[in-house]
């Protein structure tokens, strides 16, 4: 499998103040409640299994994804609507054709990430039933999920009252394409990606080779990814339902990227790149 081709938001504390003891004409200062870091949820890939927790709590959770060597996965998160199981998902992907069922909602996740390499995306997650999924096909062609990469996830609790960090930049992706709010500069940024369209999108965000572009990066895809790759995963987020949003930590160093959506689309089959879900841009 050739690397990414397959396929923190920082806490902000808030210090208790308290006024000084003694005599003083300085009136107290009530405390300023603590504001809950974002829960970080350690996540690693292996060929073909997740480490995970079980269980964690609802509210705005930080998805790091560390992957091993060998295969490129990534973490899909989706949603099972209530009174469906895990259980229930697994039976109908075990059928490999069709559609994914309504229930099971696309709801992003960590993407993007070579071989031995970490990554994060947040979003917001409510309590209930969850499934964790590589969907990736390996060279075979079978998904990574029929091959037991799968597994269940509980969200327990109610929102632990995390500060939702404010975005450098926002990415709107549409079935036309990909569209950033502003320009993207240089360092850790926090990119709020956001599906307007009705089909799901993802998007990876690869820091491009010298000479190299998003459309020779589309050709070195469809002509059977001969030789290396034309860059490296720099983050990303998983399959977007419409509507739905993911943050996504990206460190970016100055030179040139492309964004890729490696979904197949429903009408031909094709990368969703193939249909304009590919974009150039620049970091200074």
């Amino acid at each position: 499998m050739k690397s990414w081709a397959r396929a923190a938001a920082s806490a902000v504390v808030i210090s208790t103040l308290t006024a000084c003891a003694g005599e003083s004409d300085t009136p107290a200062q009530e405390p300023v409640p603590a504001v809950a870091a974002p829960q970080v949820v350690e996540i690693a890939t292996s060929d073909f299994a997740f480490t995970a927790p079980d269980s964690i709590g609802a509210g705005w959770v930080t998805l790091r994804m560390t992957a091993g060597t060998g295969e490129f996965h990534h973490v899909q998160v989706v949603r099972l609507d209530e009174g469906h199981t895990f259980d229930d998902l697994a039976a109908e992907l075990a059928k490999g054709e069709g559609p994914p069922p309504t229930w099971a909602r696309a709801l992003g996740g960590a993407n993007g990430a070579d071989p031995g390499a970490a990554v994060e995306t947040s979003l917001m997650l409510e309590p209930g039933n969850y499934a964790l999924i590589c969907s990736i096909p390996s060279e075979d062609g079978m998904p990574h999920f029929m091959k037991g990469m799968m597994r269940p996830l509980t969200v327990t609790g109610t929102a632990t009252g995390a500060v939702v960090p404010t975005p450098d930049v926002t990415l709107t992706m549409s079935d036309s394409g990909f569209a950033f709010s502003g320009p993207v500069a240089a360092g850790m940024r926090m990119i709020r990606v956001e599906n307007t369209a009705a089909m799901p999108h993802e998007v990876i965000i690869i820091k491009l080779a010298d000479g190299a572009t998003a459309a020779s990066l589309l050709s070195w895809l469809v002509e059977g990814m001969q030789g290396p790759p034309p860059g490296s995963g720099r983050g990303g987020t998983v399959a977007l339902e419409q509507g739905a949003w993911n943050m996504v930590h990206a460190d970016l160093t100055p030179g040139n990227y492309a964004l890729v959506d490696f979904m197949p689309n429903p009408v031909d089959g094709r990368p969703n790149a193939a249909h304009g879900m590919l974009l150039d841009f620049t970091v200074e």
